[in-house]
C-alpha cells in the first residue's frame, strides 16, 4: 500500500482529511499536522504534499524513560541477608553493602556498627 504524505490544516482541533486514509499523524501546532494517507485523496485546499523524509523529519524524539531507581526494602534486607548466611553464599558486594546500609539506617539509636556501615557506603560514593 502506497502512502501519500501532506501537510494539512487543523480546524477546531481536528485534521482537515477524511480519518478513513488517516495512516498516521504528526501534529506540530493547533493548526497544523503532518499526516501520512492510504488510497491516494484528493488534496484539499490548504494541503501541501510533502516526502516521506520531511514528514519523518517532524516525527517527535522517543525519550526513553530513565529507569527508576528502586531501594529494597527493610524485609528484603533481612532476607536477603538471612538467606546468604543460611545458604552460605556470598553476596555481590554491593547487595551485601545495600543490604545492610537499609537496615542500619531503620535502627532507631545510634550504634556503633550502623555508623561503620554508613561509612563505608559513604567512602564506596566518593
Amino acid at each position: 500500500m502506497e502512502l501519500s504524505y501532506y501537510e494539512v490544516n487543523m480546524v477546531n482541533g481536528a485534521l482537515d482529511i477524511d480519518y478513513i486514509n488517516l495512516r498516521e499523524g504528526i501534529v506540530a501546532s493547533a493548526t497544523k499536522a503532518f499526516v501520512a494517507l492510504a488510497d491516494d485523496p484528493e488534496p484539499r485546499p490548504g494541503w501541501r504534499n510533502i516526502t516521506r523524509e520531511e514528514f519523518e523529519q517532524h516525527r517527535p524524539e522517543v525519550v526513553e524513560p530513565e529507569p527508576e531507581e528502586t531501594q529494597m526494602s527493610l524485609d528484603e534486607a533481612r532476607d536477603i541477608l538471612d538467606d546468604a548466611r543460611r545458604l552460605e553464599i556470598e553476596l555481590p558486594e554491593e547487595v551485601e553493602m545495600e543490604a545492610k546500609s537499609v537496615i542500619a539506617e531503620a535502627l532507631p539509636i545510634p550504634d556503633p556498627d550502623r555508623d561503620a556501615i554508613l561509612g563505608q557506603l559513604e567512602n564506596r560514593r566518593k
